[in-house]
């Protein structure tokens, strides 16, 4: 066998490809779990090649649509993955529990899954507000109920949603 050919002493040897591999082990040069994720995902934007534009207008918006469609899809396998858990018997599903306060769900030796629960809701109950003052003050049922629907005005609240689509493609 011949000798190796000599290189540019520019050029150096290819260096291994660093793994981004999730590790529960953490020491002093290794990142934690909660910080592999949030790097991957500060650097998901690097990795699109995204549309061509006259200024930075497309590029904003397309940054947006890509933030959107991470957020649709890392929410649809969340909970994918939260329905198969509680199938598998790994976790207690989060909605038989209807105790307020925090409860665990379920883990292994390095996570722990936890719910915390609400108080549930008061709500405004028209017929016991109606049989109630039926009873005390003689007000007839259809004029209460008469004025409760008067008495409904247009609230403060509004829902918006934001989309953004790339011109000329339909998903």
């Amino acid at each position: 066998m011949g000798k190796e050919p000599r290189r540019p002493s520019s050029v150096r040897p290819a260096e291994e490809p660093k793994k981004a591999v999730a590790s529960f082990e953490t020491n002093e040069t290794e990142l934690g779990f909660q910080a592999q994720v949030y790097n991957a995902v500060e650097d998901l934007p690097n990795r699109v090649r995204f549309p061509r534009d006259e200024n930075n207008t497309g590029r904003m918006a397309a940054l947006l649509m890509l933030w959107k469609r991470v957020a649709d899809i890392s929410e649809k396998k969340y909970d994918a993955l939260v329905k198969m858990m509680v199938q598998d018997d790994i976790m207690t599903d989060p909605k038989s529990i209807t105790t307020p306060g925090d409860h665990f769900l379920g883990g292994s030796n390095v996570m722990a899954i936890n719910v915390n629960v609400s108080q549930p809701r008061r709500e405004f109950n028209i017929d016991w507000f109606a049989n109630e003052l039926l009873a005390k003050y003689k007000v007839p049922i259809a004029v209460t109920k008469t004025i409760f629907e008067q008495a409904k005005q247009p609230g403060k609240t509004q829902t918006r949603k934001i989309t953004v689509a790339e011109k000329g493609v339909n998903i």
